[in-house]
Formats: C-alpha cells, structure tokens, sequence
C-alpha cells in the first residue's frame, strides 16, 4: 500500500502556457458507507483506447491517506456495480505540466453537479507531493483558487452521493 500526499484548488483559469499530457473521461463510483475509508472503482475513457478498469482502497481523511490501487477486469467492475442502480461521478481530467516539470491534474465536473454546491461551475486541480513537508511548502501558482483539501463539500466521494440525487 502507497501513500497519497495531495492538496486540491479550485481553479481561477487554466494558462495557456501549460503543456497538455492527456485527457481522459472517468466514470466513478464508490461503495460502502464507512467513514475515513473508500471502496472506488473507475473506468477510465481513454482516446483510441480501450478503456481501463481500477478498484482503489483508500484509508484516512488528512494530506496523507494510505491507498491501494489495481486493475481489474471489465467482467469484475460490472459485477462490482451490478444490481446497485448508481449513477457515476463523471469528469473531465486533464493533466497538465508546467515549464519546471510539476504535473496538475484537472478535473473538470459536469455544470449541474457545479450547481448543487452553489457554483457556477466546478474545476479542481490536485497536486501530488513525495512529502507531508513538501506538500506544505508548495505556494500555489496564480491560477489556483481557494484551497479546498480536506472539505468534505469538494471530496470526489460527497460529489459522487450528489450525482446519485441528479436523476431524482
């Protein structure tokens, strides 16, 4: 099991200036109802690709979460959600680079679930760190907005049980 160190913005605007590594749509779902803990699967569109399959466990609810993913079949994601009648938490990642080579990932989240959280629309920019001190140290560059890491409202989880209420 790794260690995840992050710390999640809003965005202001992407700059031009960034260089594009990939796009991808996920679809993502989560199961069980434990508290600090997560049970996700994802399917990952990629362009001219086929699509991937990820379970990941997460454990905590601070900077530093334990988390453990893997790749699973097609045939086990679909029986993972069989029978659950849930609706995805679907986004728009892009992962971008700056010139001094740190990567941001993206994600851009549909208009009507931006309008649940009183937003006009919603896009987040995660950050990766090696450490808890280097995640710390981090100064935001201009186009991030306020910092959201550790909002239970932002977390992809809480947007995933308001997606569940956008068909009722």
């Amino acid at each position: 099991m790794s260690l995840e160190i992050e710390r999640k913005f809003l965005v202001n605007r992407i700059p031009a200036d960034l260089k594009l590594l990939s796009t991808v749509t996920i679809h993502q779902y989560y199961l069980g109802a434990i508290p600090d803990e997560e049970i996700r699967l994802r399917c990952i569109i990629r362009p001219n690709q086929s699509p991937l399959h990820k379970m990941t466990l997460k454990f905590g609810s601070s900077l530093t979460r334990a988390e453990h993913e893997f790749d699973i079949s097609e045939f086990i994601f679909l029986q993972l959600l069989r029978d659950r009648n849930l609706v995805p938490l679907t986004k728009i990642r892009k992962v971008l680079q700056d010139f001094s080579g740190r990567r941001y990932e993206v994600d851009i989240y549909p208009k009507d679930l931006a309008s649940r959280l009183d937003q006009d629309s919603l896009t987040v920019v995660e950050v990766e760190f090696f450490s808890e001190e280097e995640a710390r140290a981090f100064n935001p560059p201009f186009w991030f907005g306020e910092e959201i890491t550790g909002f239970k409202n932002f977390s992809n989880r809480h947007l995933f049980t308001l997606a569940q209420t956008l068909l009722n």
